[in-house]
Order: structure tokens, then sequence, then C-alpha cells
């Protein structure tokens, strides 16, 4: 004061950050992997979402298989340090576009007493397969006879999985 005098006194000053972050988000094409799964990180469906202050970004769910093939709902969620948040929602379109897993045995057929032998699909088929199921198998060529006793029969033995995604091998077929 005018005196000389002073006092003094300690203050605790509380910084609250009120404000919440804008969530933005974009929708996105999603593609399985071999094994019939997809995680979708956060920044994927991200937009530009802001706050004041550091966030992090989560999405629920985040991970998807062959049961969500189609248009599917996400939730992206921006929190900040001080436990503010919002939320916005994303479309993800899952797809499967691997082509499934084709693998062929080689095997051996006999002719019949008139000489000719039928391949079948089980004969040349090794275990294909495909995370989000097989619609078909195939093979180019069933019909063998005497003609193919000499030399190797090359046959392609064709997998079309639920999707139309297709994967083929080639068998020796020994007559």
């Amino acid at each position: 004061d005018a005196s000389g005098n002073t006092g003094s006194c300690t203050s605790v000053v509380t910084v609250q950050d009120v404000t919440q972050p804008v969530a933005k988000c974009k929708n996105i094409i999603a593609n399985l992997g071999v094994n019939g799964t997809v995680t979708v990180a956060p920044a994927s469906v991200n937009n530009g979402s802001t706050d004041n202050c550091s966030f992090n970004l989560t999405l629920l769910p985040a991970t998807f298989n062959c049961g969500n093939i189609g248009v599917n709902t996400a939730t992206l969620k921006a929190t900040d340090a001080g436990g503010n948040s919002s939320t916005c929602t994303a479309t993800v379109t899952v797809k499967d576009m691997t082509a499934p897993t084709a693998s062929c045995k080689n095997p051996t057929i006999y002719l019949d007493d008139n000489g000719h032998a039928t391949l079948t699909v089980a004969a040349m088929n090794n275990g294909s397969s495909d995370a989000c199921g097989i619609l078909s198998l195939s093979i180019n060529n069933t019909a063998f006879d005497c003609s193919n006793i000499s030399g190797v029969n090359y046959v392609t033995l064709t997998v079309k999985d639920l999707y139309n995604n297709t994967a083929s091998c080639i068998g020796a077929v020994t007559v």
C-alpha cells in the first residue's frame, strides 16, 4: 500500500477443457483379406476431425468379416484429454475381392471295359478353400479314353467363391 506494507496469498487455478472435439466422418470401402477379415483404422474414416487440444480417435466396430459383406455403419469417436467427446457415423462397405485358394491333386484314373474313364472334381480337388465360402468347383476335362494313356494330361480346376472371385490350378492326370 502507500505506506509500503505488502501482503500476498496463494490460489489454485484449475484449467479445464470444456470444448468438445468435432468428429467428422467419410464413407469408405474395405476389402477383406485372405483370412476373411479386415480391421479398419480410425484414420481411414476420419474426414478432418478437430479439437482445441489433442485428441484420439476410436472406431466401433473396427473389425469386419464375411458376415459383414455389404454396407455397415461404424461410429468414429473423438475424445480429448479433458474427457470431452463427440461422434459421427461412417458407412463402411465391406467387399470380398480376394481370390480363393485353388489346390490340385495329380490323380490316376482307370479306363473301364469300354476304354473310357471319367474324372471328377473330387478327384482333382486337394482342399481348395475360401474364407467366405466356395460357390463352385469345375474342371475343364472330364472324359478320357485310350488316346490319353501315353503322355501327361493336364486338367485345370477352377474355384469360384460366393463373390465371383476365381482361382485355378493345374493337375497332371495319369490315365
